[in-house]
């Protein structure tokens, strides 16, 4: 599996590349740092609509449970981390383009607090979409890989190479988007 690490050529960790709009539509809003944490009704009702809203996508039982975060504070952050767990995981593990771009985005940033970070995760599914998915990928997956892979020390990256190459041949491609 070649994977396209000279797209990281020259790079360094303070880039600065907008999601697309597709890849962060798993965002609601953003949330102010002043906003309070929602209360535990408000909490519970937001997480009663995001399990309505989100039809559950079966987890492949090869793939690891969603890398969810334990406590969410606010009701973005509850609706996120259903969104995650209930469809982006499990489409992501199913060879899902969008579903792996979502998951590469919430490993970067957390998703507002859903998903646990892990930057090295998060190059290991930029490498899995950018050698797996020819003719899908665009400037943005490039610019992302670039980002997510880009303020790695070495051995991170070979960390996340190799994960990658395990991740793309444990996958079953069955993506449909």
């Amino acid at each position: 599996m070649a994977l396209p690490l000279a797209l990281l050529g020259g790079c360094g960790g303070n880039n600065s590349v907008a999601p697309s709009p597709t890849e962060t539509a798993i965002q609601v809003q953003d949330q102010p740092a002043s906003v309070a944490p929602a209360s535990t009704k408000d909490l519970a009702s937001a997480r009663k609509d995001a399990l309505a809203n989100w039809k559950q996508v079966t987890l492949p039982g090869y793939a690891p449970p969603a890398p969810v975060a334990g406590d969410c504070r606010t009701t973005v952050c509850e609706a996120n981390r259903v969104q995650l767990e209930r469809n982006d995981w499990p489409k992501a593990w199913r060879g899902s383009y969008q579903g792996q771009r979502n998951v590469a985005f919430c490993r970067s940033n957390g998703c507002d607090g859903a998903a646990i970070i892990d930057k090295v995760e998060a190059c290991a599914w930029r490498q899995v979409i950018s050698s797996t998915h020819e003719g899908k990928v665009d400037d943005t997956d490039a610019s992302n890989l670039q980002i997510d892979c880009g303020g790695l020390i070495q051995g991170q990256l070979d960390v996340a190479m190799e994960r990658a190459g395990v991740m793309a041949r444990t996958i079953v491609w069955k993506g449909t988007d």
